[in-house]
């Protein structure tokens, strides 16, 4: 089901029982909720074990989405950014998705008295967003 709603540069992993991370390399933050948001719609329409007694079963897909490096700059932190959206989607409502909200920048430095010469700015980060989502029955 993932597979086929994913383009074939984003990278589905199963972290843990029922959560599954996405890595979509090259995606904007809006782009990744607008991914996640048809995930957890065609999850939705999905009939589960509809050939079975007990079926078909409903689902419902609660995702967070971080981006790479709006909301984290170490792998561990996306994660940790992505994990904390889902948890606030499955607190306060069953599927649906949240974006992390980016960090508090970091407070400016004091001035600093004229010094020579400055180094090179590094160069810019390539993007990458993060989902992470977890399937639970309504």
């Amino acid at each position: 089901l993932l597979l086929k709603t994913l383009r074939s540069t984003d990278v589905p992993v199963r972290y843990g029982g029922d959560e599954f991370v996405i890595l979509m390399p090259e995606t904007s933050k809006d782009q990744a909720v607008a991914a996640a948001r048809r995930i957890g719609a065609e999850i939705a329409r999905q009939p589960f074990l509809a050939d079975r007694p007990y079926g078909p079963l409903a689902l419902t897909a609660s995702l967070g989405v971080a981006a790479f490096p709006d909301d984290a700059r170490e792998p561990d932190d996306l994660v940790l950014r992505a994990d904390e959206a889902m948890y606030r989607v499955k607190a306060t409502q069953r599927g649906g998705v949240f974006a992390a909200v980016p960090p508090a920048p970091p407070p400016a430095p004091a001035p600093q008295p004229a010094a020579a010469a400055q180094p090179a700015a590094p160069a810019p980060a390539r993007s990458a967003t993060l989902a992470a989502g977890a399937v639970t029955e309504p």
